[in-house]
C-alpha cells in the first residue's frame, strides 16, 4: 500500500483497489478521530468500514483470528451488535472494549481499546452489517500481553491477511447487493411521496436494513393506505424493530 503524505494528522495508506487503511493508535478517542477523519476525508457513502486489531483472551490461543457478533463498552455499558449476514470466514467472539489494558484475565470475553468507539463512530457513516471487527488473538493467560512487541503485532496481523481479504470480499459483495435493491426501491417510493433531505437518507438507510434481513422477500407495505412520507417512515420502522426483535 501506497502512503499518502499529504496528510498529518493519521497515517493513511491506501492501493489500486481503493482500500484505504488508516492508523489510529491505541484507545477510543484516538478510534473515534479516525474514523471521523477518514469519513470526512473520503466522503464515500455507506463505505465498508473494518477494525482490524489484536485483543487479549483468557483462552483462545495466540494467533487465533475472530470477528465480534457483540461489543460491550465497559465503561459506558453499552452494548452493539454488528450483523453477520454473509459466510463468516473465521469464528466470532463478543470483544470487551476497555480505556485500561485487562491484564488479569479474568472474563471469557476478547478484550480491546478500541472496537465499541469504532463501531459507534463507524455507525454515523454506513449500514451495521458493512461495520464489522476483526481481532486476532494477541495474548492470554499463558502467553501475558507484557510480553509482547510490535514486531510480533506485525507477524499476527500479517498471517491473517487472507482471512482479512475473504472478509473484505463477503462485505463487498453484500454492499453491491444492499446497493441495487435499495437504489431500486428507493427511487420508486420517492417517486410516490415527499420526503425532505434528511427523511430520505432515513429512508436509504431502513431500505438496506430490510434488504439484509429480508433478502428475498419485497417489502410487504400496502402504499395505497400510506398517506405521507413520514407515516412509511414509521411503518417501515417498525416492521424492522419487530424483525431485529425475532432475530
Amino acid at each position: 500500500m501506497k502512503k499518502h503524505t499529504e496528510t498529518s494528522q493519521f497515517a493513511l495508506y491506501s492501493n489500486h483497489d481503493d482500500i484505504y487503511l488508516i492508523v489510529t493508535g491505541v484507545g477510543k478517542i484516538a478510534m473515534s478521530a479516525g474514523v471521523a477523519f477518514s469519513q470526512g476525508l473520503l466522503g464515500s457513502h455507506n463505505p465498508t468500514l473494518i477494525n482490524v486489531g489484536i485483543a487479549g483472551h483468557r483462552d483462545h490461543s495466540v494467533n487465533t483470528p475472530f470477528i465480534g457478533h457483540k461489543i460491550i463498552d465497559a465503561d459506558t455499558k453499552k452494548s452493539f451488535y454488528p450483523p453477520l449476514t454473509y459466510t463468516l470466514p473465521c469464528g466470532s467472539e463478543t470483544i470487551l472494549t476497555t480505556s485500561h489494558p485487562q491484564l488479569k484475565y479474568d472474563h471469557g470475553q476478547l478484550s480491546d481499546m478500541e472496537a465499541s468507539a469504532f463501531y459507534e463512530s463507524a455507525g454515523r457513516f454506513s449500514s451495521g452489517e458493512l461495520i464489522q471487527c476483526f481481532k486476532v488473538v494477541s495474548d492470554n493467560l499463558s502467553q501475558p500481553a507484557g510480553l509482547l512487541e510490535a514486531s510480533k503485532i506485525t507477524h499476527l496481523i500479517e498471517q491473517n491477511l487472507l482471512i482479512l481479504e475473504t472478509l473484505l470480499t463477503e462485505l463487498r459483495l453484500l454492499q453491491r447487493v444492499l446497493a441495487n435493491k435499495q437504489d431500486l426501491k428507493l427511487s420508486e417510493l420517492t417517486g410516490i411521496f415527499r420526503f425532505s433531505v434528511t427523511e430520505k437518507a432515513y429512508l436509504k438507510n431502513l431500505l438496506q436494513r430490510w434488504h439484509v434481513i429480508n433478502s428475498n422477500q419485497t417489502l410487504d407495505i400496502n402504499l395505497e393506505n400510506v398517506k405521507s412520507g413520514k407515516e412509511l417512515l414509521k411503518l417501515l420502522n417498525k416492521k424492522l424493530a419487530i424483525l431485529d426483535y425475532d432475530l
